[in-house]
């Protein structure tokens, strides 16, 4: 996981999180990345329940 952090950190470029006192906190950067995730997270679920279904309707 920290590799593919790093590669993100690099490509981007942006630190997307800094450790504070109470933790870690996202940089602005870092949001919108975390959103953006979840869409993309959210619309794979969706896409394989649209697949499953669009295959339950042809099926013999």
């Amino acid at each position: 996981m920290s590799l593919n952090v790093a590669v993100l950190r690099k490509e981007l470029p942006d630190p997307l999180f800094m450790r504070t006192s109470s933790g870690l906190a996202f940089t602005p950067g870092g949001l919108r990345l975390a959103s953006r995730a979840s869409e993309i997270l959210g619309l794979q679920d969706q896409t394989v329940c649209e697949v499953r279904q669009a295959r339950s309707r042809t099926a013999p």
